[in-house]
């Protein structure tokens, strides 16, 4: 150790290139990192949208929004459904756990509400989708 301390003394123009290519080599991987402000987590969460023309808020949370609620309350891997209903349109989000397999809890769902024939007639064909990363709803 004190012959690379009294080699760095006696050869200062050495240190000083060290010290340049320390820079330099942490600016270039500066440069090459990735970063975010919100880390990129993939999303945990299915959307179901269903449109009736026509239709009060209260005849979709009657007609559509509680049929589709009682319908997956018995699938595993739910954590938490949040469901609204608004003139001509419902809309309820479905977030999974941590360890849930995101594309088999999908498929479930789209079986489940599509097994669902008990809609109002005019209500529109349920559009379920996984959200990507990315995607922003809230």
């Amino acid at each position: 150790m004190r012959r690379l301390i009294s080699f760095f003394i006696t050869n200062p123009i050495w240190g000083n290139a060290f010290i340049f290519l320390t820079i330099v080599f942490g600016l270039l991987a500066l440069s090459n990192m990735r970063r975010s402000f919100f880390p990129e987590m993939p999303p945990r969460v299915i959307t179901i949208d269903v449109a009736y023309p026509g239709a009060s808020p209260v005849e979709m949370e009657d007609g559509v929004t509680i049929k589709i609620e009682q319908a997956l309350e018995g699938l595993s891997g739910i954590k938490k459904i949040t469901s609204s209903s608004e003139e001509n349109r419902a809309s309820l989000k479905i977030e999974a756990f941590e360890d849930t397999d995101m594309d088999d809890l999908l498929t479930d769902v789209e079986n489940t509400v599509n097994s669902i024939n008990s809609f109002p007639v005019g209500a529109e064909k349920p559009i379920i989708r996984k959200l990507k990363v990315g995607d922003r709803k809230s």
